[in-house]
């Protein structure tokens, strides 16, 4: 695949949505943290899903960098990931 193609790719990835998570408590501190999911769909130029594309979600605080390959409809998703801000390639 080259850089051009990738390009396309990640213009291409669509459907991606935020769905947040519910309210984890840790007891001993009786702290709560926010978790959440990513899921999407990767697509070709003729809008069907792309299988084995490799796509990675990288958080912008912690760098938190995790790898995914689509199955074979271009789903993918990302689950129980921490509060904040995050890129999608």
């Amino acid at each position: 695949m080259d850089s051009s193609d990738r390009g396309s790719l990640r213009a291409l990835i669509a459907g991606l949505s935020i769905v947040s998570g519910g309210f984890a408590e840790n007891t001993e501190a009786a702290a709560q943290e926010l978790y959440g999911s990513v899921v999407g769909v990767v697509r070709d130029a003729q809008s069907g899903g792309l299988p084995g594309a490799a796509v990675v979600i990288v958080n912008r605080d912690t760098v938190l960098k995790r790898e995914a390959a689509t199955n074979h409809e271009g789903g993918f998703s990302f689950a129980n990931l921490p509060g904040g801000s995050c890129d999608v390639h």
